[in-house]
This record gives C-alpha cells, sequence and structure tokens, in this order.
C-alpha cells in the first residue's frame, strides 16, 4: 500500500493518534492505558502487519512524529531541516566541481569547445518536442526529439534527432521508497569496455533502471566523481532541504557515446554547475 495512502486511513481510524500515545509514554517512562508495557503493542486490538510496520518505521527512525493542535499523532516523511548541515554540502559540491575542473583543465584543452557544440544542439526544436508515454522504438533504442517522464517520481527527459538522451529535468529530487536496487539494463549506446550502463538520476532517488535513464559512463566516472555528488545530494534532502536538477548530455556529432554531462543543481535555490567530462 502507498505510503499516503496508508498514512490517510490511519488517521482515519486513530491510529496515528495511538501511535502519538505510544510515543509520549515511551518518552515519559509512564504506563500507557492503550499500549502493555512489555511488548509496546496495543491493548485494545491486535495490530494488522501494515500497522506494525508503520510503528517499527517510526521507532527506527524513518517517520518525524509531529503533533497539531488539538494533540492528535500525525506521521511525516519530510526529513527535519538542518540549515548549517545543507550548506556543508552546497560547499563540497563547489568544491567537487572545483577539483573536477582543475582536473580536467590538466587533462583537456577542448573541454570549452565541446560544451558550446552542445549547447546548440540541446536547444534545438526543444519546445516542439512531443510528450509521449513509451519513449521506446524498438530494443535499447529511444524515439527521436520526444518527452518522456520516467522512474519512480516522473522525472523528465528530452532525446534529440538521433534518440539520444539530451536533457533531465528533476523539479524536485527524492529518495527512493525502494528496499533494494533494480536490476538494470547494462547494454547502453556506444558502450565500451571501460565504461559503466550509467544512471543519470540515481537509483536512490527513483531513476529509471533502463535506457530511458542510462547511458554509457566512464566507469570510474560513474563509481567516483558521479557517485560523491549523489552522496552529498542524498545527505541534502535527509537533512530537510529541497534539491533540483537539470542535466545535457554532450555528444560529438553523431557519436552513441557522450563526451560528457553537464549539471545545473539547486539546493534551495542556491545554483551549483557541474561538469562530469566523459572522454578517456
Amino acid at each position: 500500500m502507498a505510503k499516503e495512502a496508508l498514512t490517510e486511513r490511519l488517521q482515519k481510524d486513530g491510529t496515528l493518534r495511538d501511535t502519538a500515545e505510544r510515543v509520549r509514554q515511551k518518552r515519559s517512562g509512564e504506563s500507557s492505558e492503550f499500549f502493555d508495557d512489555a511488548s509496546g503493542e496495543p491493548k485494545k486490538e491486535a495490530s494488522s502487519a501494515e500497522k506494525k510496520t508503520l510503528y517499527k518505521d517510526y521507532l527506527e527512525g524513518k517517520f518525524d512524529l509531529k503533533e497539531n493542535a488539538d494533540g492528535d499523532g500525525t506521521l511525516s516523511d519530510q526529513s527535519p531541516r538542518n540549515s548549517q548541515k545543507i550548506q556543508n554540502y552546497i560547499e563540497k559540491l563547489r568544491e567537487e566541481s572545483a577539483k573536477m575542473q582543475e582536473e580536467r583543465t590538466k587533462k583537456q584543452a577542448s573541454e570549452t569547445e565541446i560544451k558550446e557544440r552542445s549547447g546548440m544542439s540541446v536547444e534545438e526544436n526543444s519546445a516542439n518536442k512531443e510528450l509521449v508515454e513509451n519513449p521506446f522504438c524498438g530494443k535499447n533504442k529511444l524515439k527521436s526529439n520526444v518527452k518522456y517522464y520516467a522512474g519512480e517520481y516522473n522525472y523528465l527527459y528530452e532525446t534529440d534527432s538521433l534518440g539520444r538522451i539530451c536533457r533531465f529535468f528533476a523539479e524536485k529530487l527524492q529518495l527512493t521508497a525502494r528496499d533494494k536496487r533494480l536490476r538494470h539494463d547494462p547494454n547502453t549506446p556506444g558502450k565500451m569496455e571501460y565504461d559503466d550502463a550509467g544512471h543519470l538520476i540515481g537509483d536512490r532517488f527513483g531513476g529509471a533502471a533502463t535506457i530511458a535513464n542510462l547511458i554509457s559512463q566512464l566507469r570510474n566516472v560513474n563509481r567516483g566523481d558521479y557517485r560523491v555528488m549523489e552522496d552529498h545530494l542524498e545527505a541534502v534532502i535527509k537533512n530537510g532541504g529541497t534539491v533540483e536538477m537539470e542535466g545535457r548530455i554532450i555528444y560529438n556529432e553523431t557519436d552513441l557515446r557522450p563526451e560528457g554531462i553537464s549539471i545545473e543543481i539547486k539546493i534551495d535555490g542556491e545554483v551549483v554547475p557541474i561538469f562530469f567530462s566523459n572522454i578517456q
């Protein structure tokens, strides 16, 4: 059952109020007229499996319990905000971006030209692209010049005239509700022996496990700097921050394998640009 639907139902039948009482008693050390002191289970009636799961999730810190003006307990999956930690992670992202830029300067002098070249093709007819429900047109192929939603939270993507992903957007990056990582498609276009099938929007954020969200990405980047970025963004979300992402995938002419990924991240409105080179 979806978390929102379960929460709504439990609010109606009083379970969340009971949960608030349980927490109050647990914090104060008092005996409860609603819950058995030894087991912590409701005295009134046996809990369903769903209710037990909800109680367990709260006690493990997966939910934040708040009380409204009437004293009723309500559960929220919104993390408490920690502005200082969020700012710290913004600075870490800036440091990572600066470090990568310094490394790229040593490695290649033509990166600015690559980014400028991509900017022209990315914007081409973007507003006129059709939004489609199914972006696939065959095995490991995407339709050309379309927009589509993919992933657990319906992130938005665009393809270019060759059916390559050229842009992606996350108006609100969120952590997945899944317990396990999805098995992804390893057969990304133009993949080389030194590549991974890299998620544009990570699995931990509910990113799709198909080529609708996967590109051929340098293994050391996918498992290095890109993962570090994801770690920081996950920490920001867990500390109550909001994250937006807009990414552009850069190609050389008709190549299926990208040359780089340019991402503009907004954390609580503060912009952090990052560029990941995909050149071996």
